[in-house]
């Protein structure tokens, strides 16, 4: 768990850089040795470009490697959504798909959610 949390750290720091690239190769290093958990996805989907593809990623990269998504996972892509102005989108996520993954939306999804 501790180096989790180290390339965590690492892939924050590469994404809040801009160097998406870097940050693509080191989750590539994780998927490939098992080690990619869902706070290394949640990381990833801030380097996304729209919501097209981390809605990719929800769907076919985390499943591809066993791993569910979260709270925050649903939360970045509602945001995403609000940003791309799909609030209808964004209402969809929260109360269809999050119940159907399991997941309950926490303060700060509804917070997000009630953003004029």
């Amino acid at each position: 768990r501790r180096l989790a949390k180290m390339r965590a750290v690492q892939l924050q720091r590469l994404v809040t850089a801009g160097d998406v690239a870097a940050a693509h190769v080191l989750m590539g290093k994780l998927k490939d040795t098992g080690s990619a958990y869902v706070v290394h996805w949640n990381i990833m989907l801030r380097a996304c470009v729209n919501s097209d593809e981390m809605r990719r990623i929800i769907g076919t990269e985390m499943p591809a490697t066993g791993v569910e998504p979260d709270v925050v996972t649903f939360t970045t892509l509602i945001g995403r959504l609000l940003s791309e102005d799909d609030a209808a989108g964004a209402r969809h996520v929260a109360e269809e798909e999050m119940p159907a993954a399991g997941v309950q939306p926490n303060d700060r999804t509804m917070k997000a959610l009630r953003k004029p």
